[in-house]
């Protein structure tokens, strides 16, 4: 069997939970549209999600909180924005504790669809960004919507190793297991409510542990 010599993590429903960026995109963007047009939250909500919608997730400016500022014509405070709801972010009690530990004998990268801009302020304000030696965006580094067999391929350049020398954990089914599998990386699907039937997967991200000490056995 092949070593494991780097982990990659997913962040949103991994790392950290989906409550800052459903506040962003949900809450805090339609407040500023009805600030700056003087209307209802509920009529601004409307219009910024009709505009969600038209764009749709399958490009790439759907990720890209810049992009929503100047289209909806915010002006250029999306930092503040980010900023001002940093107390949203929530890290996992499993990833808190196990990440640090990981991070002493391998290299961990974060491959995560999020903008930087997200995945930057949840690792720093979560405590968690120095153990990560690389971080990968889909959309904004590789051009991706969605974390395809081609993102990985592509990342697996960038980290500098075969796929059988990489772990990857994540909590979307297709994404963070299948894909990467096609890839021919040791993928693991992490399952928190038991809600799939695969056959890699664990359920905390405490057990990434039990299957580094299975690489581990001669």
């Amino acid at each position: 069997m092949e070593k494991i010599k780097a982990i990659s993590l997913d962040l949103t429903g991994t790392i950290s939970e989906e409550d800052f960026s459903n506040a962003v995109w949900l809450e805090g963007v339609p407040k500023l549209y009805a600030l700056k047009h003087s209307i209802p939250i509920d009529k601004a909500r409307e219009i910024v999600f009709s505009q969600y919608k038209e764009v749709g997730e399958e490009r790439r400016e759907w990720y890209d909180i810049k992009y929503w500022f100047k289209r909806l014509g915010l002006g250029d405070g999306w930092k503040d924005l980010l900023h001002s709801y940093k107390e949203r972010i929530k890290i996992y009690e499993d990833a808190k504790e196990i990440i640090p530990e990981l991070a002493e004998k391998y290299p961990l990268i974060l491959l995560s669809n999020a903008g930087r801009e997200f995945i930057e302020i949840e690792l720093r304000e979560g405590g968690i960004l120095p153990y990560f030696t690389k971080i990968i965006s889909a959309t904004q580094d590789m051009g991706e919507v969605k974390k395809t067999p081609s993102f990985y391929k592509k990342a697996l350049k960038l980290i500098g190793l075969p796929p059988q020398n990489l772990l990857h954990i994540g909590d979307h089914p297709l994404f963070d297991y299948k894909a990467p599998r096609k890839a021919g990386i040791k993928a693991f699907l992490l399952d928190r409510k038991e809600k799939y039937r695969v056959r890699f997967k664990i359920k905390t991200l405490s057990q990434i542990k039990n299957i580094l000490d299975m690489n581990d056995t001669p």
